[in-house]
């Protein structure tokens, strides 16, 4: 990112069986998204035989309680397209298109991408299969900054080098659902290993009615479909008059965008389910309905949301930030660089992802175009690199600086420390020997 902005550290809630990543986009280092997962469980279970053989999945896994929003595609971004957008991950159809939700200003070199306004909360849409897995990859590698390569995102849950159809890496900590895990989150009915699977995926064998949110229909639910709705995307979980989710608590899985799973149809064709806001035939949203396209369209119309296994949010022993020292940092040269190593300890390595992040504290100055950097080798230290005559700093000048390091579930830790711009001590020596020989020249003149 190619701008500053004062971070806002990540915290965790669980509610209602709900695990949540929740934050705020940050500065200089990675950022945490604000993003939902229900667990899926009744591992086991028994498939959908019906039409073909789909839904069994063995073991408890989570899924997206919504669709990735264009708020958080848009943090995606700003992270890995801010300089090139080396794999096109941005579409200029979502500034000029009704149904985009996301701005792109600036020039090659230094873009910034800005959610429109009123549509952080819809669902992101032009991405294509493809930039689902970087997406995703993304956020398998802690959400870092940088150039689209194999540190964000051309490597992590899937590799992107591997061919058309790169799999799942086995040890992946999110992930784009399978075809079944998709399935299973949509029309199983929960409660056992043969409870039996619904037509549609707000726990009824009728059709969703076709409405505006929050939905009217008791029976059978409500969704964003066919003429009688919106026309248009809603926010995610918009349509939350029971029973309008899925037995498990995810919403949208009929209507609003369809959605990207792993599922290939054939060669490289993929599925995509659960019927969009275009769509005029109830038929198509539910399981019997199997519906591709080719992974490289990026349309209005299709969206995803994500995968995930319990590892990472049973990673709930917070890091320990350890002491900056000595503090207060003493400089002397504003032309000389500061780097100031930043070690944190971690009982969740080596499965974890630690984050790192400053800010300002209060109404201190911030040390402008100070950086955080990790060690791409070691979670657990990082960099804190600043060169004092970048942000003009003169004699006398103090500022404080909070780090900040957050694991994959939100668990953080912080440490304060003072940066003083100090004249050297041999100059303070020779200050006070001429201002003590002037007092006794003067002393001698008066005497």
């Amino acid at each position: 990112m190619s701008f500053l902005v004062v971070a806002i550290v990540a915290t965790t809630a669980a509610q209602a069986e709900t695990i949540s990543l929740q934050s705020q986009p940050g500065l200089l280092a990675q950022t945490r998204l604000g993003m939902d997962f229900v667990p899926v469980e009744d591992p086991g279970n028994e498939p959908d035989t019906e039409y073909r053989t789909l839904g069994a999945v063995a073991d408890t896994y989570y899924i997206g309680k919504y669709e990735v929003t264009n708020s958080q595609y848009t943090a995606f971004l700003n992270s890995v397209a801010d300089v090139e957008d080396t794999y096109g991950l941005y579409s200029s159809l979502m500034k000029t298109t009704d149904a985009g939700g996301i701005d792109r200003f600036g020039i090659a070199g230094d873009y910034t991408y800005v959610t429109k306004s009123g549509r952080g909360n819809w669902p992101v849409n032009y991405v294509s299969w493809y930039d689902a897995l970087r997406f995703i990859n993304w956020m398998n590698n802690g959400q870092p900054m940088g150039m689209q390569d194999a540190a964000t995102t051309e490597n992590g849950a899937y590799d992107m080098s591997s061919g058309a159809n790169p799999a799942r890496a086995a040890d992946a900590l999110f992930w784009l659902p399978s075809e079944s895990e998709w399935y299973k989150a949509a029309y199983y009915k929960g409660g056992g290993t043969d409870a039996g699977y619904w037509n549609f995926a707000t726990q009824s064998d009728n059709p969703p009615a076709s409405e505006g949110p929050p939905g009217t229909d008791m029976i059978n639910g409500s969704a964003n479909y066919g003429e009688e709705a919106e026309s248009q995307l809603t926010p995610v979980g918009w349509y939350d008059a029971k029973p309008s989710d899925s037995a498990y608590g995810t919403y949208d899985q009929n209507g609003n965008l369809w959605e990207w799973n792993e599922g290939v149809i054939y060669n490289t064709a993929r599925n995509i389910r659960g019927g969009s806001f275009r769509t005029d035939q109830p038929w198509r949203l539910a399981s019997a309905a199997r519906i591709y396209e080719f992974p490289h369209q990026a349309s209005d119309y299709i969206g995803f949301r994500i995968g995930s296994t319990d590892e990472w949010q049973t990673l709930n022993n917070a890091p320990v930030l350890d002491e900056i020292l000595p503090d207060p940092v003493e400089l002397y040269d504003v032309d000389d660089p500061l780097d100031i190593d930043v070690t944190a300890d971690d009982l969740d390595l080596p499965n974890d992802v630690l984050a790192y992040e400053i800010r300002s504290v209060g109404g201190s100055d911030f040390p402008t175009g100070a950086t955080i950097t990790k060690d791409p080798t070691d979670e657990r230290h990082a960099i804190f690199s600043w060169l004092p005559s970048d942000a003009g700093a003169q004699i006398g000048d103090e500022f404080q600086v909070e780090v900040v390091v957050t694991d994959l579930a939100g668990a953080f830790d912080t440490d304060v420390f003072t940066i003083q711009v100090v004249p050297e001590p041999s100059t303070v020596l020779m200050l006070v020997g001429a201002s003590l020989l002037g007092l006794v020249m003067w002393w001698r003149r008066r005497s």
